[in-house]
């Protein structure tokens, strides 16, 4: 069975809040920074000086979002340079973190007593089907550690391969009536978590080879892979049409559906979450058929999600 350990880790959301406000890689989110610097006012030159050390840290092709996941887990810096850059901006951003800290700090708490009173126990025959797609057996007790969050009506999450029982779960100004949204983001984090312990990924990549690759079909940051992956677990959960959210919200409806039919492609060349969405949305009911019938993932399944894809982007 899986297990969720509701944290809060001061130095993660530190963490977190820092590279966030960074315009260092494509994921960059200005409401979310705006959000940030209108709490803790604008940068003093130090403050600059420090953040553009950092950015050029993150900014090395071995870092990246490695480096944030080795902080958010307090792995020691062996570079001398970086553990120095990254000693002088604790104490030179401290301030500024504590008033988010401040304003934060109690709605991460309520929304860690809500969580922690959710009985989990309803979904373990979701996540045994999701287990069973994948192939693997995946009993863990898994880390969610409570973080920052600038939206109301929309949590966020993050995993990484290589760290496989912590997910970084966005959620300090979400609404509390949505607590199946959160159940529902979880969920897919978790299906991350289960996909990374599965060889079931070289069938992706097989069929990428064979179907996408041939087409010559540039893409670069995000990856192709990382556009394919993403959109099988958004089929699984994540989205409100996804397997998860019909058994969660049988009766609720699916919201933008028109826009996920007709995709302007053309006007959203670089909202890769959107065209994620689209595309998971395009084989919703293939992923339900799979996981209904606790069948796992195979080259059918993954031929058709690699063919919708291209089909998607020619």
């Amino acid at each position: 069975m899986i297990k969720y350990n509701f944290q809060i880790n001061k130095n993660l959301n530190f963490v977190y809040w820092v590279q966030s406000i960074i315009k260092w890689n494509w994921y960059f989110n200005k409401k979310e920074c705006d959000y940030f610097n209108g709490i803790a006012g604008n940068f003093n030159s130090a403050e600059e000086k420090i953040l553009s050390s950092l950015k050029l840290i993150l900014q090395k092709p071995e870092n990246a979002y490695k480096w944030i996941w080795d902080r958010y887990s307090e792995k020691p810096i062996s570079d001398k340079k970086e553990f120095d850059i990254w000693e002088k901006s604790k104490n030179i951003l401290n301030d500024k973190f504590e008033l988010i800290w401040q304003k934060e700090l109690p709605k991460i708490l309520e929304w860690k007593e809500k969580l922690e009173g959710y009985q989990f126990n309803d979904l373990e025959k979701f996540l045994k089907s999701i287990q069973n797609f994948f192939g693997v057996d995946f009993k863990k007790e898994i880390a969610v550690q409570l973080c920052l969050s600038y939206r109301n009506d929309l949590p966020g999450a993050h995993v990484k391969k290589g760290f496989k029982n912590l997910i970084v779960l966005n959620i300090s100004n979400l609404d509390k009536k949505i607590i199946k949204e959160v159940i529902d983001t979880l969920i897919h984090e978790t299906s991350h978590l289960i996909e990374y312990e599965s060889n079931k990924n070289q069938l992706l990549r097989d069929s990428y080879e064979r179907i996408i690759k041939p087409k010559n079909l540039l893409q670069d940051n995000p990856s192709w892979y990382h556009l394919i992956t993403e959109s099988v677990i958004t089929s699984i959960a994540g989205a409100d049409f996804s397997y998860v959210a019909s058994k969660i919200f049988p009766n609720q409806a699916i919201t933008n559906e028109e826009n996920l039919k007709e995709f302007d492609y053309q006007n959203n060349k670089t909202n890769y979450s959107y065209q994620i969405k689209s595309v998971a949305y395009r084989f919703r009911e293939l992923i339900k058929e799979y996981l209904n019938n606790n069948k796992e993932m195979d080259r059918f399944f993954t031929d058709a999600v690699v063919k919708t894809w291209l089909d998607f982007r020619i």
